[in-house]
């Protein structure tokens, strides 16, 4: 089993950053770094965005997390070839009705649960570096 399938980070928009420490409790409260009180009592944070960790590792060795901004690499010379964000959910090659699973918004990789082809480098996220984000990704 991947040891990182279970991990997680969360942007706090109050403090415009990016926190690893936290937990949620069986009600769903959210406890963050810095929590007022370890009873969580009061300690819920409403600003966080929760993404979870993917099973891969970029190029460098970099595990890549949903909002990741990656530089996608041609597999023969490794040039820059086109950027994409990292998401899960429905995604289709244009031959079936899509599936579900991780891929890369804006490019042709879709990931299965063991590996991928293509040799990729994290270059952000979109919270940190929203200047990043593809012109045709934005809102």
């Amino acid at each position: 089993m991947n040891s990182d399938r279970f991990k997680f980070r969360a942007w706090r928009h109050d403090f415009k950053k990016m926190v690893y420490d936290f937990l949620i409790t069986a009600l769903g409260t959210i406890v963050c770094e810095g929590a007022p009180n370890l009873g969580y009592e009061g300690a819920r944070e409403t600003g966080l965005t929760i993404m979870q960790a993917s099973p891969f590792h970029d190029k460098e060795g970099k595990l890549i997390y949903e909002g990741d901004i990656l530089q996608c690499l041609d597999f023969v010379d490794e040039e820059p070839m086109w950027m994409g964000i990292m998401k899960y959910g429905r995604a289709s090659c244009g031959c079936d009705n899509g599936t579900y699973g991780w891929y890369v918004e804006g490019g042709t990789i879709f990931f299965n649960e063991e590996n991928y082809d293509d040799p990729a480098i994290i270059i952000g996220n979109i919270y940190e570096n929203p200047d990043l984000i593809p012109k045709e990704d934005k809102p």
